[in-house]
């Protein structure tokens, strides 16, 4: 792995990404709703590959077959935009007087913390759920949907029709209405505005959370010494 050759590619990854949520805004204005939706999916899929792409490159999480596999899988991809959109979830001058803007990964909700433990261990390391969820505890429902591949079937729902047992319609694309394809819009874009490229380099976002998320990432991929980001990050 070459360092430079992901800095590349974490371009031409966002580029792509970019390209698929203007062709989606594009079909929005012009009533396309369904298939606008199902390329805002696909968009953020693109944002969450460069995510990785960017922890690779940043050497957060080992350049292995498992992180390679885990950017071929949509569900994996899908996790990760459910991260960046959270890093956008306000403007980064509102958070300035916030007490807590310094405290570390305890701070992160649970849907966020349950999706990067899926990415990390059932994804990365393809390992099993066993390996981080104990008995008594349940994934959050916003990460276990993404998890379960309820939005990946969602976004074929943009694009073909599901005929049942009976030989009735079950599902269309025209049950997307514009509010649901509006709704998707709003999000891609707060995932979108995770990374951003200036002056022909790739930039984060102003974030508070983002060395939280990038610590979490360390420590679970084995990157980082438990005792270090216990000491660093963990309050």
């Amino acid at each position: 792995m070459d360092a430079s050759n992901l800095r590349s590619s974490i371009k031409v990854v966002l580029e792509n990404a970019t390209r698929l949520f203007d062709d989606a805004n594009f079909l929005e204005e012009y009533g396309r709703f369904p298939v606008a939706y199902s390329l805002c999916i696909l968009a953020q899929e693109e944002y969450g590959k460069a995510f990785l792409l960017y922890l690779a490159e940043k050497q957060s999480v080992p350049w292995t077959a498992g992180l390679q596999k885990a950017m071929r899988n949509h569900q994996c991809k899908q996790l990760v935009a459910l991260l960046m959109e959270y890093l956008q979830r306000k403007d980064f001058l509102e958070l300035l007087n916030d007490p807590d803007r310094f405290r570390g990964v305890s701070t992160l909700p649970d849907h966020v913390i349950d999706a990067i433990h899926i990415v990390v261990h059932e994804h990365i390391r393809e390992g099993d759920r066993d390996a981080w969820l104990d008995d008594d505890q349940k994934v959050h429902p916003a990460a276990n949907r993404i998890a379960r591949g309820i939005l990946d079937r969602e976004k074929q729902n943009g694009f073909y029709v599901q005929v049942g047992w009976n030989g009735a319609v079950r599902k269309a694309p025209t049950m997307i209405t514009a509010a649901r394809c509006r709704e998707e819009l709003a999000r891609t874009r707060r995932v979108a505005e995770c990374f951003y490229i200036h002056e022909g380099e790739v930039q984060a976002g102003a974030s508070f959370d983002l060395p939280k998320i990038v610590a979490a990432f360390e420590v679970l991929s084995g990157v980082m010494a438990p005792d270090e980001f216990n000491e660093k990050w963990w309050n």
